[in-house]
């Protein structure tokens, strides 16, 4: 009261702060603006009922640990000390009594069944899960200060506790939802033609890059050396062309390439001088091979040379490989200004001419074509992933941006600026420490018990959920691309058979065998 502000006051501060949250909930009607979002979500609408199912079975399961937990580990997890920050060797009751002891509880515990819940579900995703387990090895019984020396015999018990949980609730139940989410969107693809990720103009997107691929297919077929009216260069043509065009010839640069990738694999941060020049000097025999490559295919196919895409990259590569060995000539002569950012930058970008092995193997070949096609699928789940981490970015600043510092709530990782809270909610993504940034922003002081459900339903949300939503395109795509590069490849087989039939037939039903 002497201050003008009491607790009445404060908590009506809090829920003033709490209600203005819910204005982060304003970008969610984008969704029904933008097609792509919309389908997502429609998706993930009408996959509620398998998802509830997989829920209820996982909380069940959950539960039951939770329950066997409390019996086993309830108040046993916690730490007594002295003023001078000592460890004393007390019993619960006795350091709470004692006004010259500190208590300090672990934020992870089993001292009732919702604390269980909350210790279960970080332990599922694997954060902090061993000190936990190494916690329960030493409990002794309730309330008694533990030490594992005392409470060897249940050690091996408290241990296997905790590896069945992570059989359990982590190889178990949380893969259950991968296999859910995955099957319900191929029961969908199966309804929906094109998938359930992509809107009808993605879908004719898509439609037109497979016609263009199976042209360029068509084109390689029939693909004609085209005449020059210069005799040398007609010579030219015909006696290079077929050896250019022979598999021996695409194999032999393939050979070289795998040669320059592994020369530039080399480079190491104590090499000497010499080796340095070595490495510089069977870098330019591979660049002087490539631009001999480039210019005998310009030579012999001419304007056809620019029709396949994979040519067009590769006489990037030589390009910038040949801009690269200029700057490092220009740096060599001291003409130095920035020219040594540039030539490092420049010298990786050599490395994308390991890309033109995708071109020789099918496996690779069908992997990138994959990449192709979930690229609508995929825009449209990261435009709603980038939704959720700008809500949850915002309701972050709006409960936590006050939040006073601790161990892991700091300058590293904070909710005190939209940038900050978007760097912090992808490190959660990722399961990064995220049980300790929980129990900071929910016990040190300006905290909430908001932060548990804040950092549970976004784990849940997004790690458990949205993440999957990549793994079921990608599937997807993958079991398309796969489908159709096996039907090209009967389709070639077919040809080969009929111009073998007409071949040996003479245009006959049937091939005379005597």
């Amino acid at each position: 009261q002497d201050s003008g502000f009491d607790t009445s006051s404060l908590l009506a501060f809090r829920a003033l702060r709490v209600l203005k949250s819910f204005r982060a909930f304003r970008p969610l009607r984008i969704i029904s603006r933008s097609s792509g979002i919309k389908l997502v979500v429609d998706s993930l609408l009408s996959s509620i009922p398998s998802l509830a199912n997989v829920f209820m079975i996982c909380f069940l399961m959950y539960l039951i640990f939770a329950i066997l937990g409390v019996n086993l580990f309830k108040g046993a997890f916690y730490a007594c000390y002295d003023d001078a920050g000592n460890e004393v060797e007390v019993d619960r009751a006795a350091c709470k009594s004692d006004d010259s002891l500190n208590l300090v509880v672990a934020d992870s515990n089993f001292d009732n069944v919702y604390r269980a819940m909350v210790t279960l579900f970080q332990v599922s995703t694997t954060e902090g899960w061993i000190d936990t387990m190494y916690d329960g090895v030493d409990a002794a019984s309730p309330g008694k200060y533990p030490k594992s020396d005392r409470n060897m015999h249940r050690s091996p018990w408290a241990a296997l506790y905790f590896v069945a949980f992570i059989v359990v609730g982590n190889f178990f139940s949380i893969n259950l939802f991968v296999g859910v989410i995955i099957d319900q969107f191929q029961q969908m693809k199966e309804e929906m033609e094109g998938g359930p990720f992509m809107t009808e103009n993605q879908r004719k997107w898509k439609e037109v890059q497979r016609m263009l691929f199976q042209q360029r297919i068509l084109e390689k077929k029939t693909l004609q050396f085209p005449k020059s009216n210069l005799a040398w260069l007609q010579a030219f043509r015909t006696h290079f062309a077929p050896i250019v065009a022979s598999r021996g010839f695409e194999f032999s640069i393939m050979f070289i390439i795998t040669l320059n990738t592994a020369v530039m694999c080399m480079r190491h941060a104590t090499m000497s001088n010499s080796f340095a020049q070595t490495l510089e000097t069977l870098n330019i025999v591979f660049a002087v091979i490539f631009n001999l490559e480039a210019a005998v295919k310009l030579l012999i196919f001419s304007r056809l040379y620019w029709k396949d895409p994979w040519n067009t990259f590769d006489f990037m590569i030589v390009v910038g490989t040949d801009v690269t060995l200029i700057v490092i000539a220009l740096q060599s002569e001291n003409i130095r200004s920035n020219l040594s950012t540039m030539a490092t930058m420049l010298r990786a970008f050599r490395i994308g001419r390991v890309l033109r092995l995708i071109r020789q193997a099918a496996g690779l070949r069908v992997l990138f074509q994959t990449m192709l096609n979930v690229i609508p699928s995929l825009g449209n789940i990261a435009s709603l992933v980038f939704l959720l981490f700008f809500i949850y970015a915002v309701l972050g600043m709006s409960l936590f941006g006050l939040v006073e510092w601790g161990e892991h709530l700091n300058r590293y990782a904070n909710f005190r600026r939209f940038g900050d809270s978007l760097l912090v909610l992808l490190r959660i993504a990722t399961g990064e420490d995220w049980h300790e940034l929980m129990y900071d922003c929910a016990n040190n002081s300006g905290g909430t018990w908001l932060a548990y459900i804040y950092f549970l339903s976004f784990m849940l949300l997004v790690s458990f959920v949205m993440m999957n939503l990549f793994i079921a395109a990608v599937l997807e795509g993958f079991s398309e691309t796969v489908a159709e590069d096996n039907l090209e490849r009967i389709r070639n087989q077919h040809e080969q058979f009929m111009s073998m039939w007409m071949e040996h037939s003479k245009g006959e039903r049937w091939i005379d065998i005597y």
